[in-house]
């Protein structure tokens, strides 16, 4: 079973404790977080903080920290980068988080040949009019 939480209750630490003073059970679950930019990963950065066991984090790119440049004149992934405190923490993530690859998953190679196969057929069928 699957559970949406909302974005502000764990970006938000008072929030999360909030939600996890509710039940014990749910820091024992896993957790996935869907995003790796810099919200993504301060709700994972607070899922452990607040004691969760598992933290999976999807993501769609390798994770990106903001990066000044031309002597600070401006920043390089300024509005997805991960910044601050979050950046420091990822850059070494707790055993407990686990990043990751492209979110949503790239089809299976069956589901790959299994399209290009309708493809082919479509263009045998349109090819024989």
């Amino acid at each position: 079973e699957i559970r949406a939480v909302e974005h502000d209750d764990v970006v938000a630490p008072d929030r999360l404790a909030a939600l996890l003073a509710r039940s014990e059970a749910l820091r024992r679950l896993r957790w996935g977080v869907v995003g790796g930019s810099h919200s993504g990963l301060l709700a994972a950065m607070n899922l452990v903080a607040e004691g969760v066991e598992s933290v999976s984090v999807f993501r769609s790119r390798p994770l990106r920290f903001a990066t000044p440049r031309d002597g600070g004149a401006w920043i390089k992934w300024d509005g997805s980068g991960l910044k601050g405190r979050v950046a420091e923490w990822a850059r070494e993530l707790p055993p407990s988080v686990r990043l990751r690859g492209r979110w949503p998953p790239p089809p299976s190679t069956a589901a790959r040949r299994r399209q290009r196969s309708q493809e082919e057929e479509g263009l045998s069928l349109r090819g024989g009019g």
